[in-house]
């Protein structure tokens, strides 16, 4: 079950990069978050291999994010949102079948390439 803790929710919020190098280094911390948590899973990612990948120092990550609860679930709401937005609508398709195929043939294409990623969707609690 993924938490946040009291300590995180008392952290002023991080604001939004003003630069085009700032936003370059989120979306740079958002990939190695990606890349290690879907070979190392949540739980044994730490902010230091996130760093470490992206190639900043932990600072940044903090100027961006509160916390790793906080960037994973970024992380999975774009996942899902690509993931739905890539649907292919009734009308889209000549079949009921053809539907249906391309609808799995997303399923395992989503888990295939984000299997960790998509793991933290099914651990993530919103009621802590």
């Amino acid at each position: 079950m993924i938490s946040t803790s009291v300590e995180t929710a008392r952290r002023p919020q991080p604001k939004p990069p003003q630069t085009e190098k700032g936003r370059q280094t989120r979306e740079a911390i958002l990939a190695a978050l990606k890349r290690v948590l879907n070979t190392q899973g949540y739980y044994a990612t730490t902010i230091g291999q996130v760093v470490t990948e992206a190639g900043v120092p932990t600072g940044s990550f903090y100027r961006y994010f509160i916390g790793k609860p906080e960037a994973t679930l970024e992380l999975v709401e774009r996942l899902l949102a690509n993931y739905f937005e890539s649907i292919p609508t009734a009308h889209d398709l000549a079949s009921f079948w053809q539907r249906e195929l391309t609808l799995q043939n997303q399923h395992a294409s989503l888990y295939e390439s984000d299997r960790g990623l998509l793991g933290c969707y099914f651990t993530y609690d919103t009621s802590t």
